[in-house]
């Protein structure tokens, strides 16, 4: 059975036991509960007429009859439109197996809050404060107004978006920055009691507590560890200093939008983003790391609601600064399935989440995400399979048959700036289809955990049909819209629309083969407008890319700091020895289209790193060079200075020729690259593609 059709069919299956649920639900029985945040009452027997208040009381209720019988039928929690505020995260275990929990008339869209409202009162000075308890958790990372419902970060000091360091000192433990001389001034008056840092590597940033500024040395220091492998060029020198304020200055020094959070007092202190002569406002606090858990749980469905003001666990990190890849080292989501089967979340959304969004983990087996938004968040969207690489012991159940479809990622990083839209780890037989992801700081779907060739769980993996787009936005470096590393047979990326890709420096790659990939196959994508490579391998073998576009990337110097890297259509990083000089992949039936003469068609870090590479049936152009100056790479040297005719003299690219490919249209954002003219010889090997259903239909078309 193919990877496709394998997913196809549990999906199929998911939503028939929905179906079946959903037949029960609408009959009267008691296993059907309704539940009315504004005109229920716990005591209430929980009937249409007389219907419960709180979810919680719902799920003890049903466990109740449960236990009283033994022949427990499926059930149904039925939510009336509204808020409801939620002591606890809803956890669904085994005993609430064969459970729907869904909305309570056609237009009910039932809010589960993982926060809680505080009034602040007006410090005098254009702020507002309170003192907040413990069960907000440590530490702030982001609160929320109350009445648009939009993220406020805490404040941050420096008078541009990053303020510099002159040296970085990563023996000492922990690591001591020496700052530009110009920001020494402000932080010998900052307040750093409770301030943290991103220090920026290239491909993440961490996360660290100040211990505070020493003036006599003009130094900077952490109380948490970095690692020192990662101040390479893409860094930029650059770090962020948060949570610090100035006293004496006006509105104490805090930005217009933000807010402080005091760890010892634990007092907040808020600035509207517009002044006010109010004597009080209220803002959203998070207060659960998770609003929804389904553990050991079979047979679950939850459709139709809204997740929101989710705290996140930034902590578990902290104590060595939050900087892995991907995000990795986080430890909750909103939405949270482990060990359970046969699940199914649809038609929901999950807004202002301080961590992940919705993480599928630990033995989880036929998951079904379909039509879920996913904004604002904290980390990344949707996290699959288990924080591990390589291959699971024998007898371990790794995840598999986990869909995401038709679903939306915005709008997130916000805390920890490494997350992706979509982070595969160890699973198999996961298909995410139909998705639209945009405005991250990251990668856009990321799948493998494995940086070497190493034998792993990870295979049948289908990426297909998404629109990623406008990610890294300048932040960090070293992405692609899709990024695959590892060992995954059967693995397909195809059909996706992947463009704007804006890395801070170097790494603002398109389809990206990062160590170790192997048995992935790219076809039919459309990749156009990022910085750096429109494709880049690291170093892999077995992978192939057919049929696909490659248009337009469009470097663009971020600051004075930065290395832009290298800048070209197809480039390989291999190394020139031992198993990564083995790199090779098969390219054939693919468009090249670039229209810059400083760009190279192919860029090679090592002399001759193509050579293990195989060429045919290509369609390549340069608009701002004449054909006879396009260039390929040199196996004598590391210089694009070839010709043509001397690239296929060494035995690339039989079949392929240079011609103009007479885009029809190359500003749609979804259909732009995917039709060439009736008259465009590069018809004679490759096949138009057809875009136009790519994406969620959730997302604006």
């Amino acid at each position: 059975m193919s990877p496709r059709l394998a997913v196809a069919l549990f999906v199929l299956v998911i939503c028939a036991v929905s179906a079946v649920l959903g037949t029960v639900h609408s009959s009267a029985s008691p296993s059907a509960l309704y539940v009315s945040a504004s005109a229920g009452s716990d005591s209430n027997a929980g009937t249409e007429n007389e219907p419960l208040k709180t979810v919680e009381a719902a799920m003890a209720k049903l466990t109740a009859l449960r236990n009283a019988t033994t022949n427990p039928l499926a059930a149904s929690i039925n939510l009336a439109h509204g808020e409801y505020p939620l002591a606890a995260a809803l956890a669904f275990t085994a005993a609430l197996s064969d459970v729907a929990l869904q909305p309570w008339g056609a237009d009910a869209r039932p809010l589960l809050s993982a926060g809680s409202s505080v009034s602040l009162t007006s410090n005098g000075d254009g702020t507002f404060g309170a003192t907040l308890g413990a069960e907000f958790g440590p530490h702030l990372w982001s609160v929320f107004t109350h009445d648009t419902n939009e993220r406020v970060l805490m404040n941050q000091i420096g008078s541009g978006d990053f303020m510099h360091w002159q040296s970085f000192d990563t023996a000492a433990n922990p690591p001591v920055i020496t700052p530009a001389a110009d920001d020494t001034s402000l932080l010998m008056m900052a307040d750093l009691s409770s301030a943290f840092a991103y220090v920026y590597h290239s491909w993440t940033s961490s996360l660290a507590r100040v211990a505070g500024y020493n003036a006599t040395s003009q130094t900077l220091h952490f109380s948490t560890e970095m690692p020192d492998n990662r101040f390479n060029t893409g860094s930029g020198r650059r770090y962020r200093v948060v949570n610090a304020r100035v006293p004496g200055a006006p509105m104490q020094g805090l930005l217009p939008g933000t807010f402080h959070f005091d760890h010892a007092s634990r007092n907040i202190t808020f600035c509207p983003a517009a002044a006010t002569s109010a004597a009080t406002v209220d803002i959203i606090v998070p207060r659960l790391a998770s609003a929804v858990t389904i553990d050991g749980a079979n047979r679950v469905t939850i459709t139709g609601v809204e997740v929101a003001f989710v705290r996140g666990d930034i902590e578990v990190c902290l104590a060595r600064s939050c900087d892995g890849q991907s995000a990795a080292a986080l430890t909750s989501a909103a939405v949270e399935v482990t060990r359970s089967t046969d699940v199914l979340f649809a038609d929901s959304s999950v807004v202002h989440a301080g961590a992940w969004g919705v993480w599928v983990t630990e033995s989880s087996v036929n998951v079904s995400i379909q039509s879920v938004s996913v904004t604002d968040i904290g980390a990344g969207g949707f996290r699959l399979g288990e924080n591990a690489g390589g291959k699971a012991p024998n007898g371990h159940v790794v995840t598999h048959n986990v869909a995401v479809n038709n679903s939306v990622v915005r709008s997130g990083g916000h805390v920890v700036e490494s997350g992706p839209g979509v982070l595969i780890q160890q699973a198999y037989s996961v298909a995410v289809t139909f998705n639209t992801i945009h405005d991250m700081f990251y990668t856009g779907v990321s799948s493998g955990w494995s940086w070497s060739w190493v034998p792993t769980s990870n295979r049948d993996i289908l990426i297909r049909k998404n629109v990623i787009h406008h990610i890294g936005k300048g932040r960090l470096s070293d992405m692609g819209a899709v990024y695959v590393l590892g060992d995954s047979p059967d693995s397909f990326v195809e059909g996706n629309v992947c463009s704007d890709v804006e890395s801070y420096s170097y790494g603002g790659n398109g389809l990206y083969t990062d160590q170790a990939s192997r048995g992935y196959v790219f076809r039919n994508n459309i990749v156009h407008h990022v910085k750096s490579a429109l494709l880049l391998q690291h170093f892999g073998i077995d992978n192939v890319f057919e049929n696909n576009v490659f248009a337009l990337p469009v470097q663009d110097n971020r600051d004075a700091y930065g290395d832009n890297g290298i800048f070209c259509g197809v480039h390989t990083a291999q190394a020139s020895s031992g198993w990564e000089g083995i790199s090779s992949f098969a390219f054939r039936r693919n468009v090249v289209y670039l229209a810059n003469a400083s760009t190279a068609m192919m860029c090679q870090s090592h002399v001759g790193a193509f050579a293990n590479f195989s060429f045919a049936q290509n369609c390549y152009w340069n608009a701002a060079d004449a054909a006879s100056a396009i260039e390929f790479p040199d196996f004598a040297s590391d210089k694009g200075d070839h010709s043509f005719s001397a690239w296929q003299s060494h035995g690339k690219d039989a079949g392929s020729f240079l011609a103009d490919p007479n885009f029809e249209d190359t500003v749609s954002p979804r259909t732009a690259f995917n039709k060439l003219g009736a008259g465009s010889k590069c018809l004679h090997v490759f096949t138009p593609i057809d875009s136009s259903d790519a994406g969620s239909s959730l997302a604006p078309r």
